[in-house]
C-alpha cells in the first residue's frame, strides 16, 4: 500500500485510544500492535513489498504464504521481509502483536542493506528463532527506538538505532547459519535453490529448462527431485509464482492486460488470459473487478 493509503488505514483500525504505530515518509514503526499483518489480512490478495518490514513477534502467531511457501510465524521470531517478497496472511490469531518496523526507500541508513548476509537480497524473506538473550536485546533496541519516535523525530539519532537492529538481527542470521546441520538432503537444498530462483525469475522464464540449466542439471533429474521432495511438479512451482505475480499487478496497478502480458513474458493477451483463467478460474479483468481498485 501507498503512504497515504497505509497511514488511512492505521488511522481508522487503531481504536484503542493508545498509540501503536508512528508513521512519516522515512519510517513507519510498530509497538505492540498487528495492525500491519491486519492490513494484508484485509485486503485479502498478495501484495509486494517494495521496502525492508522487520518485526519481533511478542505475542500470538500468523501463517501467511510467503514467496509460495506456507510460513507459521510465532512470539519469539524474529521476521525480515525485504524488497520483492510475495506475502499473503492466512490466519492471525487474536492476540498478536508485533513490535517493528518499515524502513521506507528515504530512509538514511547509514550503510547499504547489501553489505549484510541477511539484508543483501539473496534471499527476500528470514524468519529467525533467536536465542532468549537476543530476544531481550532485540525488545531493548526496538523499545529505545519507539520512545525516541514518540518524543521528538531525529532521523540520525533513529538511524543509529535502526543501523543497530540491523546489525544485531545479521549477527542472529550468521549464528544460525552457523549452527545449522550439514545434513540436509541433496535433493531439500535442490528445492530450495530452486524455488528461489523461481521467486526471482518466474515473472520472465517460464520454463524448467531455464532453472534446470541455472542449477547446472538436466531437466529430468530437476524435475524429478522437485517432485519427490515436494509433491508438487517444477512445472506447477513457476506457474504459482507466475499466478501470484500477475495477481499483484491486477490489483495494486492500473496496467492494462496487454502490459500486464508483455512483462510477464507471454506472447499475447489472449494467451495470458487463458492462462490465468486456467491457474484460476477466473479471468483477469473478472479478479481485478471482484477484488476492488488498483491501490
Amino acid at each position: 500500500m501507498s503512504y497515504s493509503m497505509t497511514r488511512r488505514f492505521l488511522e481508522e483500525t487503531s481504536s484503542t485510544g493508545i498509540r501503536q504505530y508512528f508513521l512519516n515518509k522515512e519510517l513507519g514503526v510498530i509497538h505492540g500492535t498487528a495492525l500491519p499483518f491486519q492490513a494484508l489480512k484485509l485486503i485479502d490478495a498478495p501484495i509486494s513489498i517494495s521496502d525492508y518490514r522487520i518485526g519481533l513477534v511478542v505475542q500470538g502467531e500468523v501463517r501467511s504464504i510467503v514467496n509460495l511457501t506456507e510460513r507459521r510465524v510465532q512470539a519469539g521470531d524474529i521476521i525480515i521481509l525485504g524488497p520483492g517478497t510475495i506475502v499473503q496472511p492466512l490466519s492471525i490469531s487474536p492476540d498478536l502483536r508485533i513490535k517493528g518496523m518499515v524502513i521506507l526507500p528515504d530512509f538514511p541508513l547509514p550503510f547499504s542493506p547489501n553489505d549484510l548476509p541477511a539484508f543483501n537480497g539473496r534471499q527476500s524473506f528470514l524468519l529467525l528463532h533467536p536465542t532468549e538473550a537476543d530476544v531481550a536485546i532485540a525488545h531493548q533496541l526496538l523499545d529505545a527506538i519507539w520512545n525516541i519516535v514518540c518524543l521528538s523525530y531525529d532521523a540520525k539519532v533513529v538511524g543509529g538505532l535502526v543501523a543497530a537492529v540491523f546489525q544485531h538481527w545479521n549477527a542472529i542470521f550468521a549464528k544460525a547459519n552457523a549452527a545449522s546441520s550439514p545434513s540436509a538432503t541433496r535433493e531439500q537444498a535442490i528445492l530450495e535453490q530452486f524455488i528461489r530462483l523461481v521467486n526471482q525469475y518466474a515473472t520472465r522464464e517460464h520454463q524448467i529448462h531455464f532453472y534446470a540449466d541455472r542449477l547446472c542439471l538436466t531437466d529430468r533429474y530437476l524435475g524429478t527431485v522437485v517432485h519427490q521432495a515436494s509433491g508438487v511438479t517444477a512445472k506447477e512451482w513457476i506457474d504459482r509464482a507466475l499466478v501470484m505475480a500477475i495477481k499483484v499487478k491486477l490489483l495494486h496497478t492500473d496496467l492494462t492486460l496487454k502490459q500486464i502480458a508483455d512483462e510477464m513474458a507471454f506472447p499475447n493477451p489472449s494467451f495470458f488470459s487463458k492462462f490465468f483463467r486456467r491457474m484460476t478460474g477466473q479471468t483477469p479483468l473478472d479478479y481485478r473487478g471482484s477484488s476492488g481498485s488498483p491501490s
